[in-house]
């Protein structure tokens, strides 16, 4: 009978047939290794094509991206699966729509909100399991007052995050679509995309079928690309922001005019007059930057709610000014505390990003200053739970810095690398420990925890 023939490269390794089973099991095949290795994990197309649709867009829709790509690029990420190519028009037309959506900071937002909350139901199980533990009643009437600690703390959260949700939709009667919701529904959505944002259609047929986009996107997308692989592209400024007179005004001068006013104000603050010193700061605070701002305000806050009815016309004139001039926020406890949040959220957010963080060196101080503050403030407005918080914050920043001291004196690492990771002088390490212990023991003491107060304060 005719025999197929057999490859030459396989041939000595298939099996002869034996009319016994000893003769085949002399016989052993080779074994050939097989590396896949996935296209992303050597270069990371998804940043790429996030990086190529932002330009393209702000090209193509002038003025309607705002921000900057790196806003964009965790949260398109997350809707890459569901683009078709790199190549493609949609990278560009998905960055317009999650502009026009305000899809990253709302997605950001609702995954805090999600890590917030399983945090807490962590917490929530272990005191019910501390809860079913306790065998006397003053073990349990603690617990129970945490309990309710909590309840009222997390009554007070949602009414902020529900705010936060409605800053975030920008006044938008209708609900905007969510991550889920677009990538489901994307073949449907870039459709009447491509409808709502372009001026003209142009209609291609390929072999993913019909196609429509608005005219002139795909040259765009693909001019980008070129100058992206030739190492040419430069991305463009930020013209979604509406010019204001500050804008205008922004030369030497005027620089040097919001520093003298940060200065003077700083001055007024240390003369007792908090609010007219709030007013220079808020006027100077572009010199400062935003978080040292916050928390220069936070101080005039303070200070003004400190001494209640004690303060003379002049101040309170002052006061009403600076209400007016700052967007309804109050010299008041609770418009410290909103300062001093706003101050750890622009901190956190420069860790990331170093180019913006012009003073390295004060950070890890700034953000101990900040949280020993927001410790007094949280004592005063009664949020013992947030002030224990703060006050645990400033300890742990102090034992960093003090790590970070040894490593300087003993000479291992970069000695000018620690500096930058501390900032502290030489005794306010001390200073700011001895604040955080007191903070903490009259929190743990009016929740009642005295065997935990009685710790920082002997320590």
């Amino acid at each position: 009978r005719c025999l197929r023939p057999t490859a030459p490269g396989r041939a000595r390794h298939a099996t002869p047939r034996a009319s016994s089973v000893e003769v085949a099991d002399t016989v052993a095949l080779r074994r050939q290794h097989v590396v896949c290795i996935a296209f992303d994990a050597l270069v990371n197309a998804t940043d790429e094509m996030a990086l190529v649709g932002f330009e393209a867009a702000r090209r193509f829709w002038p003025g309607k991206i705002p921000g900057d790509a790196e806003d964009y690029a965790d949260v398109f990420a997350m809707l890459a699966p569901c683009l078709d190519e790199s190549s493609s028009f949609e990278a560009a037309l998905m960055v317009r729509v999650m502009a026009e959506e305000n899809l990253a900071a709302r997605t950001r937002f609702r995954l805090e909100l999600r890590a917030r909350k399983q945090a807490r139901l962590r917490m929530e199980r272990e005191e019910n399991a501390k809860l079913e533990r306790a065998t006397t009643a003053k073990q349990r009437e603690r617990l129970e007052a945490l309990a309710a600690e909590r309840a009222e703390a997390l009554a007070r959260r949602r009414n902020e995050y529900a705010e936060e949700t409605e800053r975030l939709r920008a006044g938008r009667r209708t609900r905007p679509l969510n991550l889920r919701e677009i990538v489901a529904g994307w073949d449907e959505i870039k459709l009447h995309a491509s409808m709502k944002f372009g001026v003209e259609l142009e209609t291609n047929v390929g072999w993913e079928g019909r196609t429509v986009a608005p005219a002139g996107l795909q040259a765009t997308v693909d001019d980008v690309r070129e100058a992206f692989a030739a190492g040419t592209m430069r991305l463009s400024a930020d013209d979604a922001r509406c010019p204001t007179d500050e804008d205008d005004d922004d030369d030497d001068v005027s620089r040097f005019k919001r520093a003298a006013a940060y200065r003077a104000g700083v001055l007024l603050l240390r003369a007792e007059k908090p609010a007219a010193a709030a007013l220079l700061v808020l006027a100077g605070g572009a010199a400062a930057g935003a978080p040292e701002t916050f928390v220069r305000l936070a101080e005039c806050a303070c200070g003004h709610a400190a001494r209640g009815g004690e303060a003379d016309d002049d101040e309170r004139k002052a006061a009403a000014a600076f209400v007016a001039a700052s967007d309804g926020v109050p010299l008041s406890f609770s418009g410290a505390q909103t300062y001093l949040d706003s101050a750890l959220a622009e901190l956190c957010r420069d860790d990331d990003d170093e180019a913006r963080s012009r003073k390295r060196l004060r950070k890890p101080r700034l953000r101990a200053h900040a949280h020993a503050q927001r410790a007094y403030v949280c004592l005063a407005l009664g949020k013992r739970l947030d002030a224990l918080s703060s006050a645990n914050e400033v300890l742990a920043i102090v034992d960093a810095a003090e790590i970070n001291a040894k490593r300087r004196a003993s000479g291992l690492g970069d000695a000018g690398k620690t500096r930058e990771e501390d900032g502290f002088e030489s005794d306010e390490l001390e200073a700011y420990a001895t604040l955080a212990k007191a903070y903490a023991a009259k929190a743990l003491t009016s929740l009642g925890r005295h065997e935990e107060a009685a710790t920082f304060s002997t320590g």
